[in-house]
């Protein structure tokens, strides 16, 4: 790559011969620093999802989902999350996921736990309902485990055209925004329609 350059390969995986699969994952070993990323395209929508390639992290994670779901919106759409964990270990880890609700002052979460194997990608599509037996929630989720772990989860919309939502990425609750600290936000614009 030459500075500053792109470069854009894909279908990644057919790209390195490998096999169609439910559940897969790359990963990027750059000689230069770089941001990587891989669109995810609905097939029938063209709703794309962004998700970026993640340095790896440390021994233990302590990771936040800021949103979950499996919520009735406008009409009738229903939202829920999908979740995908990647330990990133030589060794099996179990894996706690706390379910905290929106707006709950309940100080004991809904938990329930899962074993990975070491480098074993899990996909828990719906989560809320698959893993936690849910009709309807709306909140975050902690997730802890005694290994490296990435997790990523995407909210979206399932209708008979196709889907349409989001990836929200899980962040470190060491970097959580403490009080009287700031972060911007880069990129946003507020629009007023006039009529």
């Amino acid at each position: 790559m030459q500075p500053y350059g792109q470069n854009q390969i894909n279908d990644i995986f057919a790209a390195v011969g490998a096999a169609a699969s439910e559940t897969a994952y790359a990963v990027v070993r750059p000689t230069v620093p770089v941001v990587a990323y891989a669109p995810v395209v609905d097939n029938r929508t063209g709703d794309p999802v962004a998700v970026f390639a993640q340095p790896f992290p440390g021994n233990n994670a302590d990771l936040l989902l800021q949103g979950v779901a499996r919520a009735a919106g406008v009409g009738t759409s229903l939202w829920r999350t999908d979740l995908r964990l990647l330990g990133l270990d030589s060794n099996k880890g179990t894996i706690t996921l706390s379910y905290h609700p929106k707006g709950s002052e309940v100080a004991t979460p809904q938990v329930v736990s899962l074993t990975l194997d070491p480098g074993e990608l899990v996909a828990l599509d719906d989560v809320m309902s698959s893993a936690f037996d849910l009709s309807s929630a709306n909140g975050a989720l902690r997730i802890r485990a005694p290994m490296p772990l990435i997790a990523l989860a995407r909210t979206y919309n399932q209708s008979s055209d196709g889907t349409y939502g989001q990836s929200i990425p899980a962040d470190r609750a060491a970097c959580l925004l403490r009080e009287g600290e700031g972060a911007p936000f880069s990129l946003i614009r507020e629009t007023v329609s006039r009529f």
